[in-house]
């Protein structure tokens, strides 16, 4: 329960939220991603404007949780806390699966920008320190969300960037994501359109088994040295425990 948007619909799910928060911080993390990956308006079960409140109110939640917390604030590990709002991927929405296999049908990439707009442009507004798009299964999705921050950065006043950006990319084994493209296509796509890692400062491997991880990273790495040239970007790993969909 404490992993699903819905919460953010009701005042006693947004507390339940910031007490998640603090006991993450409490433990020890210093980044806070926000509960709002499954905030969309596809399904039109909600409608945007909602949408909208509940991406406002998630950042909100986890800003609010770092004031509160009651962490230790004299040790020096405690200095650097930030809040990195969530965004699923487009086959999250669907409720089908579709994370899970990358089958986004006929979509193009211009649908999965513009899919993205609406909630990339709510969280910016709220200042996190970070934004990411998890659970990506597909190429063409990491295309078209660096092809999203470019055309938001435009919109930027002279002196104003972007935050931290990071993909994190769903596999189903080693070397491969959902969709069974290999990684290094998806490595390159993002490499291809920011050489200069100016818009993706990171790349993920989340919501896979545990036992594909090794594998991965050290794909992550070997594209980097051979490609990159001190481009390097960070590397996230989350894998879960080993569930299937």
């Amino acid at each position: 329960d404490l992993w699903s948007s819905s919460l953010l619909m009701t005042p006693e799910g947004k507390e339940t939220i910031v007490k998640g928060h603090k006991d993450w911080l409490q433990a020890g993390s210093n980044i806070v991603t926000t509960v709002t990956y499954q905030c969309h308006s596809l399904t039109k079960i909600i409608d945007d404007k909602k949408m909208a409140e509940m991406l406002r109110d998630g950042v909100q939640m986890a800003q609010r949780a770092i004031s509160e917390s009651t962490r230790d604030q004299t040790d020096n590990n405690d200095k650097d806390v930030f809040v990195v709002a969530s965004m699923g991927c487009y086959g999250g929405a669907l409720a089908d699966g579709s994370e899970y296999t990358g089958n986004y049908g006929t979509i193009t990439e211009q649908d999965l920008l513009d899919f993205h707009r609406l909630k990339t442009k709510v969280l910016l507004e709220q200042q996190p320190d970070g934004v990411a798009l998890e659970t990506v299964p597909c190429v063409m999705e990491c295309r078209a969300f660096v092809s999203l921050l470019k055309e938001l950065q435009q919109q930027q006043q002279p002196d104003q960037t972007l935050p931290a950006c990071w993909i994190s990319l769903a596999c189903h084994n080693g070397d491969e994501l959902n969709d069974g493209s290999k990684l290094e296509d998806a490595l390159e796509a993002i490499h291809q359109a920011d050489p200069q890692a100016e818009f993706i400062q990171a790349i993920g491997i989340n919501c896979c088994d545990s036992g594909y991880i090794a594998s991965l990273v050290k794909r992550i790495v070997t594209y980097m040295a051979k490609n990159t040239k001190g481009q390097n970007r960070g590397i996230l790993i989350y894998p879960n425990s080993g569930e299937e969909w």
